[in-house]
């Protein structure tokens, strides 16, 4: 119905705001239901960059180094904190995955265990939208 058609809608324009706020670094395709986490945080740009920067602390920097060491924390938590299953999705080395992980930690302003929800959050959303939600290296 109309109101269905409303919604989708609003969906599919707060997807559209995160792909032009990503640039080149989006995917080409997104849906809502992948991404409308990101997508809901991105109405104010600026208060997400601030927000992941506090979030993140110097991991938030948007160099070579602090990518890889988000990406992996990033994947490792997603398989629910396995090294190994980390280690599979990223086709690296188990003791790899361990050390990135563990410099990520060291990194973050709070302990992972307090904040790792809003962690999450942050990596996911430094991961859709790169530059525009980082830290100038």
């Amino acid at each position: 119905g109309v109101a269905g058609f409303r919604d989708t809608h609003q969906q599919a324009r707060r997807v559209h705001a995160l792909a032009l706020a990503a640039g080149e670094h989006c995917d080409r395709v997104l849906t809502f239901r992948e991404v409308g986490t990101v997508a809901l945080m991105t109405t104010d740009l600026n208060a997400a960059r601030l927000w992941v920067a506090s979030t993140l602390g110097p991991l938030s920097a948007d160099d070579e180094h602090c990518a890889r060491l988000r990406d992996t924390l990033r994947v490792f938590l997603a398989s629910g904190g396995s090294y190994t299953g980390a280690a599979a999705e990223l086709t690296m080395h188990k003791n790899s995955v361990q050390y990135r992980v563990r410099k990520a930690q060291e990194l973050l302003p709070r302990d992972l265990a307090e904040s790792r929800l809003d962690v999450e959050l942050a990596l996911n959303l430094s991961h859709r939208l790169g530059a525009a939600v980082l830290s100038p290296a």
